[in-house]
């Protein structure tokens, strides 16, 4: 099947946000990835939804990621990053809207869901606010032991599956690219996570308070069960939000397991009368 997701760009002042996006109808899915990958990591996800339902798909490149280029790459800030994909959506001009976020994209659809009155549906994977603030001291040593650079993108592709960042040879292959630049023949990480390093605790804090207490329909995927740090299990006990475990498969379920993925949200759409059985 020929790959039916458009790449287009959203001018927002001096920066260039680069987008995919796919379908013409229904309601709007709006994907935004985690720190240190980037819109592709949605791709096979897409498609499938495009594929078998009657929705609208856009993904998002944050700064100083993937394809978008930003006069200040520097400021990774919460409130930055969250502006960014903000003013992306109001261009996109939503009747109804799904945010769906990974990792870091969880923080900002969880801020952004109480900004934006068109938000019918909020999804977030693998991340969880205690055990990302628990994780973050362990962060700069998993930097520290990552390749700097490859020498061709076939080589990075491996190191993806074999590091188990990526789990699915084909996702990987489909998400791996726009990662890297291209410097005298060597391949190195478009984005700089070290370079974060100083808003790291200031992109989880507060998540459990924002997704809990949005208004709209809530679905928590995760990876481990354990993530759930007490805020969560409390909420998920009385019926706040939807919890799916899905297993064989490390942080980037959306990646490893697309089927599952695609499958969860289909049924989250259908059982909230989003879009039709």
């Amino acid at each position: 099947m020929s790959n039916p997701i458009i790449q287009t760009t959203f001018n927002i002042g001096y920066d260039q946000f680069h987008v995919s996006k796919c379908g013409n109808d229904g309601p709007t899915i709006f994907f935004v990835h985690g720190a240190g990958f980037c819109a592709d990591t949605w791709t096979i996800l897409m498609n499938m939804l495009i594929k078998q339902l009657k929705v609208q798909c856009y993904a998002i490149d944050l700064r100083g990621h993937g394809r978008s280029k930003c006069s200040d790459e520097k400021d990774m800030s919460l409130d930055v990053i969250s502006d960014d994909v903000l003013n992306v959506i109001k261009q996109v001009r939503a009747k109804k809207l799904i945010l769906v976020g990974h990792s870091l994209g969880g923080a900002i659809v969880s801020k952004l869901a109480s900004q934006l009155d068109n938000v019918i549906g909020l999804i977030i994977i693998d991340i969880v606010e205690g055990h990302a603030l628990k994780v973050l001291s362990s962060m700069q040593s998993t930097i520290d032991n990552t390749p700097k650079h490859f020498n061709s993108l076939d080589s990075a592709i491996n190191w993806m599956v074999k590091s188990g960042r990526v789990r699915n040879i084909d996702s990987a292959k489909l998400s791996t690219k726009n990662l890297f630049i291209e410097v005298n023949g060597k391949f190195l990480w478009r984005t700089n996570l070290s370079m974060t390093s100083d808003y790291w605790k200031g992109w989880f804090t507060g998540l459990a308070n924002n997704f809990l207490n949005s208004k709209s329909a809530k679905l928590l995927i995760l990876s481990e069960i354990d993530r759930l740090d007490k805020a969560f299990t409390i909420a998920q006990m009385q019926g706040k939000f939807e919890l799916k475990m899905i297993q064989n498969c490390g942080h980037a379920i959306q990646e490893d397991q697309p089927d599952k993925v695609y499958e969860t949200i289909k049924h989250f759409l259908i059982r909230n009368k989003f879009i039709k059985a």
